[in-house]
């Protein structure tokens, strides 16, 4: 395929890429790049990703490193978003774009450009700009990901992985105390000394000791915590936080849909909502339900 028949192919994805950059860079001005309300705008640029993958790795990421590196942040910041609003689901479709496809490119690339300088008159010891921003980039990324993992439905391995990563970069990092957000898990197995580890150590720790030293630490304390409601008529659970719709009298329970609220209502929740308000004994009326779309 020539440069212009490249050109042609990726020019729509380019275009769309830009639009939701400049965007992107423009809330980041105003330190609003990680609101609530960017998810839309992040996920147009992820589904496009993931619709034309080949198309982006193989033309536009070839083009300059900076496609790749930008591509990852801003998946790395919906990743986030999607966790804090309790979307586990699409939360795991965007951690899988970003370890098959985009960061997973972004990081040979800084590799390769770090071999390269390796050998180029400009050689210096110490990493290269751009290794320490993939580095930071993928301990983010791992922050998110273990986290997701470490929830019902989450891979134990992946968890782990990710966590052992995380911890070998805050060692190499030397975070101070009140900067580490997973070396502490390590202080339930080895104790204070848990500082002094070295990554090999972190690696011959057995795999169930280090999951139930994660559960402990993360169940209490993540910042991403999200407490997911249940069907009160089926004991289903939410996949998204604020997805099922509560009883519009008592307010005290939910349900996942209107043919579950009602067979509920006539099973039992008819004499419990009426305990719950003190009114509707003197209104005398049945419960309201919410219309279902």
């Amino acid at each position: 395929m020539s440069a212009t028949e490249d050109l042609l192919l990726v020019a729509p994805h380019l275009h769309l890429f830009n639009e939701v950059h400049t965007e992107y860079v423009r809330r980041r001005t105003k330190h609003c790049h990680e609101d609530m309300d960017c998810e839309e705008l992040y996920t147009l640029l992820f589904r496009d990703i993931r619709r034309h993958a080949s198309v982006y790795v193989h033309v536009l990421f070839q083009m300059n490193d900076l496609y790749a590196e930008k591509c990852s942040v801003i998946l790395c910041i919906l990743a986030h978003i999607l966790r804090i609003k309790g979307k586990n689901e699409p939360c795991r479709q965007v951690l899988d774009l970003l370890d098959g496809t985009v960061l997973k490119v972004y990081q040979q690339r800084a590799l390769l450009s770090s071999k390269l300088r390796r050998y180029s008159n400009n050689h210096r010891r110490r990493p290269t700009k751009q290794i320490q921003r993939c580095k930071a980039l993928t301990y983010k990324v791992n922050d998110v990901r273990i986290d997701i993992h470490s929830q019902p439905g989450g891979v134990q391995t992946t968890a782990l992985e990710a966590l052992r990563e995380a911890c070998h970069y805050e060692l190499e990092q030397q975070f101070a105390f009140e900067q580490q957000k997973w070396l502490v898990v390590l202080f339930s197995i080895v104790g204070p000394s848990y500082e002094q580890l070295t990554n090999l150590d972190i690696q011959s720790v057995h795999d169930e000791t280090l999951w139930q030293a994660l559960l402990q630490h993360n169940r209490p304390s993540s910042a991403y915590h999200v407490e997911l409601g249940k069907c009160h008529g089926c004991d289903r659970l939410e996949s998204t936080r604020g997805e099922f719709e509560e009883c519009s009298n008592c307010l005290k329970v939910a349900y996942c849909s209107y043919e579950c609220q009602l067979q509920d209502w006539k099973k039992s929740h008819k004499k419990q909502c009426c305990r719950h308000t003190d009114h509707f004994v003197q209104r005398k009326r049945p419960l309201s339900f919410v219309p279902w779309i």
